[in-house]
């Protein structure tokens, strides 16, 4: 992504707060038409999105939150309390339906289980899940064949590289800022809830309409990209499920068109 694209894309935000648990949850939002909420990952803040929200924004409001201990946002009382994060997004679900009549919600990796959870405890239109933790997977990266750089710089390019981009040449600039700014602001401790099974748990009760994408070259999935598919489809037999090939973990950064080709079927479905 270019560094003056992303600079239009923040500076066009429309920046706001909500109070919850005591604390403060940072939000964004773009654009105007029925609302999706965009929900980001661990160690990560509204710009995990950053590269789709333009085209989204064309013809919808798109909201995209800080979770508490993330980004913007202040931290949670307890830093390993999965539920103060769920409490806030389903305040700020709450408030975007209360405005708007309906809300869309898009969660990406651990964004994933808190919206999954989320859905569970207040009314969502639909749930769209992209590389979502918490199926029951202990999927472990393969250690890296090179050196960890020293360097600041060096070290981003590298983890980025291992856990998060496939294609080498997609961690550009603003990629390596992303995610130093993003590791820095991170105070909630994710630690074991990405293996665990709260989304197993919760996902097959769920009334709202389910659809899911997984990557193709994502090293969280193990040795078979398959795997994450195959466990949501015996969870919930006959969800629309999508492989974005070629992709690691951060899809919407690396192929950021066909993570919109599968959100803009997703929501004219």
């Amino acid at each position: 992504m270019e560094r003056d694209a992303f600079a239009a894309v923040d500076s066009a935000a429309v920046q706001s707060d909500l109070d919850v648990g005591g604390g403060r949850m940072a939000w964004r939002g773009w654009g105007e038409g029925a609302p999706v909420v965009l929900v980001h990952g661990a160690a990560g803040s509204w710009n995990h999105w950053a590269a789709v929200i333009p085209d989204l924004a064309g013809d919808h409001l798109v909201v995209a939150p800080d979770l508490p201990g993330f980004g913007d946002s202040d931290a949670p009382a307890d830093l390993d309390d999965i539920e103060s994060l769920v409490d806030a997004l389903t305040a700020l679900v709450d408030l975007i339906r209360s405005r708007h009549g309906s809300a869309t919600l898009v969660g990406f990796s651990f964004g994933g289980i808190v919206s999954t959870l989320t859905a569970a405890r207040t009314s969502v239109d639909l749930l769209a899940l992209m590389a979502v933790g918490g199926i029951g997977m202990l999927a472990q990266v393969a250690e890296s064949q090179e050196p960890r750089p020293s360097d600041e710089i060096g070290a981003a390019r590298h983890d980025l590289g291992r856990f998060m981009i496939a294609d080498r040449s997609r961690i550009d600039e603003v990629a390596v800022e992303f995610h130093l700014a993003n590791v820095a602001a991170s105070r909630f401790r994710s630690g074991a809830f990405p293996a665990s099974r709260l989304v197993a748990d919760t996902l097959p009760a769920l009334e709202t309409e389910v659809h899911v994408a997984c990557s193709g070259r994502d090293p969280w999935s193990g040795p078979d990209p398959f795997e994450p598919i195959r466990r949501v489809s015996e969870l919930r037999p006959g969800v629309p499920t999508t492989m974005i090939e070629g992709s690691g973990h951060w899809a919407p950064y690396e192929q950021p068109e066909a993570v919109i080709r599968w959100l803009r079927g997703v929501l004219a479905s």
